[in-house]
């Protein structure tokens, strides 16, 4: 809810300035964030309307089809229930397209459910870090390495990273996307190779309205070490060690 001040004052001064601004700002916000809900609804929704939503005549699409799913039923069956008709009825795919033969049919819908199964398999990886052959002495920086690993956990959709144990020099942020869990050996340790902290919830860059950004990030085990010993190579002021931003 956009709460408006709505008992300004009643000079043109300062007050008056300040107390328009601040209107003005949640007016944006919040047609902003109607927008981006719309937006949203027309673009990344798969499914906008249920059909119990929409009209049909003085119906609704949701009894219309049950009514005539009912009478397709009772066309197919007949009276001798193991019809023909209803072998021939099931020739024809969710898509409408109808097949010379039922196995054909069948052969082309387990085609496509396998070739769904494969991608789900493509989408959410596993990588093992250790085929980056990172340095684990904590001398070189692998920074790079990791973000390489963690963009193509972000281009599957998704997936694991493991990294095995041992010492590793971040010279660098890196960013995490959604869907991504790393998942360190109790022996790994991260140390700080620069003067900033390790993780981006999200690219820096990134640009997200409210709490929709970057979900669903797990990081686990290992240890983030600030590297105190090594303050005068590796100096800082201040840090975090992860970056949260605006996600959810």
């Amino acid at each position: 809810m956009i709460r408006l001040q709505t008992n300004m004052s009643n000079q043109l001064d300062q007050t008056y300035r300040s107390e328009d601004i601040s209107n003005f700002k949640k007016l944006e916000v919040g047609v902003n964030e109607l927008y981006k809900i719309l937006k949203k609804h027309q673009q990344d929704d798969e499914v906008k309307h249920d059909s119990k939503q929409v009209s049909h005549g003085n119906t609704t699409v949701d009894k219309m089809l049950i009514y005539q799913m009912s009478r397709i039923r009772n066309l197919v069956l007949g009276s001798d229930v193991d019809s023909l008709k209803e072998v021939k009825d099931a020739r024809v795919d969710n898509d409408g397209n109808e097949y010379p033969i039922l196995s054909e049919r069948l052969n082309a819908q387990y085609d496509k459910m396998t070739s769904r199964i494969d991608d789900v398999e493509k989408r959410f990886i596993e990588i093992n870090f250790d085929e980056y052959e990172p340095d684990k002495t904590g001398q070189i920086p692998i920074t790079s390495k990791l973000q390489h690993a963690l963009n193509r956990l972000k281009d599957a959709k998704g997936g694991v990273l493991h990294i095995k144990n041992g010492d590793y020099l971040m010279n660098g942020r890196v960013a995490v996307y959604s869907n991504t869990e790393i998942k360190m050996e109790n022996n790994v340790t991260l140390y700080r190779g620069w003067s900033g902290g390790f993780f981006d919830i999200g690219h820096k860059n990134d640009a997200y309205h409210g709490y929709e950004g970057v979900h669903n990030v797990q990081i686990s085990g290992g240890t983030l070490d600030s590297n105190y010993e090594n303050i005068d190579k590796f100096p800082t002021t201040e840090m975090n060690f992860v970056q949260l931003r605006h996600n959810d």
